[in-house]
């Protein structure tokens, strides 16, 4: 789920999390841990780091492709997307959407930059790639807090 920040921050951990907990979302980690506001793999059958959503998923489907099928396939399309991001007011124009890259203690974000065209039904100038030092104004979080997850998570 897209959250907009309203503003470009630098990324951490720590502040996107915190971001998706403001909106009312638990955060993804590729792991286990003990955290309420953080949604765990807690079996360790997904192996789905923040590069596998970003990189493999939501790009791709960005720029018209396919997902790739490790993380199970998006269930999304362009339009859809672009409906999700219209509906928490994102601007037309270049955008940054970011989350936790890997699968274990790193910190660092995997994320996509596009650019929303002016009628509101493309996206353009679609790259990725993670780093630790990214500007983003759109965090990637999971589902929502005091509702339910999917079964087997925590």
């Amino acid at each position: 789920m897209p959250v907009y920040l309203g503003s470009t921050r630098s990324y951490s951990y720590t502040g996107y999390a915190q971001a998706c907990v403001t909106d009312g979302f638990r955060s993804w980690w590729d792991g286990t841990g003990s955290d309420p506001k953080v949604i765990y793999d807690a079996a360790s059958n997904v192996n789905l780091g923040g590069h596998d959503a970003i990189q493999n998923g939501l790009s791709p489907v960005m720029g018209g492709g396919t997902a790739s099928t490790h993380g199970g396939g998006f269930v999304v399309s362009v339009s859809q997307m672009l409906d999700s991001l219209k509906s928490i007011q994102v601007p037309v124009g270049q955008h940054v959407i970011a989350m936790k890259y890997g699968h274990g203690a790193s910190e660092s974000a995997s994320y996509v930059q596009f650019t929303i065209n002016s009628a509101y039904t493309s996206f353009s100038g679609i790259s990725t790639s993670s780093s630790s030092s990214i500007g983003y104004d759109i965090a990637f979080c999971a589902c929502k807090l005091n509702e339910d997850c999917p079964e087997g998570y925590v």
